[in-house]
């Protein structure tokens, strides 16, 4: 990576973590409502077994609403287990977060590691949902700098469908891609849903 480029990805980071930061709770629960209607509207959700998703931190789209009303529908939820020793992240599935999480190394709830839970065929994925800092319309993504997804996504390239969900202050106009980055294929916000590939 070329320093400016690095650089500009620095900067956006540090724009929309001060933007993140004025946002209250009462704001935010309010836009993730608004961003949940959208998400039930993607056509992905038809006939879906197998979810990936992510537990939010407090100032991210809460995802809580979602990942229990798929369980209610009987869709096999998997969430992330980061390990900061090698730089991963793992797949385990839930079946009742209000039991099976605990706090990860970076304060974010995570399923307790249970090796039977592992996701362990990743054909099966019928959709991911990623976390990001920023996004642009073509389904560019910066992520938090650890590279955690990215070396995820690089090993299911069996998996259509990556979806991520923003609020609206997320969207920029422009993100350098690199031959290692994988865009998402839609954006989900409060507002819109955001096409970035032609089906």
């Amino acid at each position: 990576m070329l320093m400016h480029e690095k650089i500009s990805q620095d900067i956006i980071r540090e724009k929309i973590r001060k933007t993140r930061k004025l946002l209250n709770y009462t704001e935010i629960l309010s836009k993730s409502r608004e961003v949940e209607k959208n998400f039930y509207k993607l056509s992905e959700l038809k006939n879906i077994k197998f979810l990936l998703i992510y537990m939010a931190g407090t100032k991210e789209v809460q995802t809580i609403k979602i990942i229990n009303t798929c369980l209610k529908k009987n869709i096999k939820i998997y969430l992330p287990v980061v390990d900061p020793l090698k730089s991963r992240i793992f797949f385990y599935r839930v079946s009742d977060i209000g039991s099976e999480l605990e706090k990860g190394p970076f304060g974010i709830y995570q399923p307790k590691v249970y090796e039977q839970n592992l996701l362990k065929n990743k054909n099966e994925i019928d959709l991911i949902v990623v976390p990001g800092l920023a996004f642009n319309e073509k389904g560019g993504r910066i992520g938090s700098g650890k590279g955690f997804y990215d070396k995820f996504l690089a090993t299911v390239p069996s998996c259509k469908s990556i979806i991520a969900l923003a609020f609206e202050y997320q969207i920029v106009d422009e993100i350098i891609f690199h031959n290692h980055d994988i865009p998402v294929h839609k954006i989900v916000t409060e507002k819109r849903i955001i096409f970035c590939r032609e089906d």
